[in-house]
């Protein structure tokens, strides 16, 4: 199987980058793969297009889980750092949106804080409960 060629096609169609693979593949992402095979080049152009390193496969493994597994450190730290770095700016982004929705009476401050997290991350940090906090939600 030629990776680079599913990394070119999943750019070109705009494809989202955490879509899994089938049962016989235990439901790896692109990412899982990449990672477990220790391509750098394509974990980062994975992660750059939204692929998730903190995505389970079949068999509860993430693609930081696989890179480590099979020796890739230089992936392995990578990915690490991504997720770390991607946990840090959603919890900056959930304090933002704490502090705008506890001390404004401006709807509209919230609602611009908003528009800056993608449509598939606004759940995550709505409901995020950072420090044992209550989610937005019951705030």
């Amino acid at each position: 199987m030629n990776f680079k060629k599913i990394i070119i096609v999943t750019f070109v169609l705009s494809a989202n980058p955490n879509i899994a693979s089938g049962a016989l593949d235990n439901f790896k992402t692109p990412l899982h793969t990449s990672a477990e095979h220790g391509f750098l080049k394509n974990v980062k152009k994975l992660v750059d297009a939204g692929a998730d390193a903190t995505a389970a496969e079949g068999h509860g493994m993430t693609a930081i889980d696989l890179a480590e597994q099979h020796g890739h450190v230089v992936v392995f730290e990578y990915l690490k750092n991504a997720a770390s770095s991607k946990e840090q700016t959603r919890e900056n982004l959930h304090c933002c949106l704490r502090e705008s929705i506890v001390n404004s009476e401006e709807l509209s401050v919230v609602e611009n804080l908003m528009k800056e997290v993608a449509k598939n991350e606004a759940h995550m940090i709505v409901n995020m409960t950072p420090n044992g906090s209550n989610t937005l939600l019951f705030k």
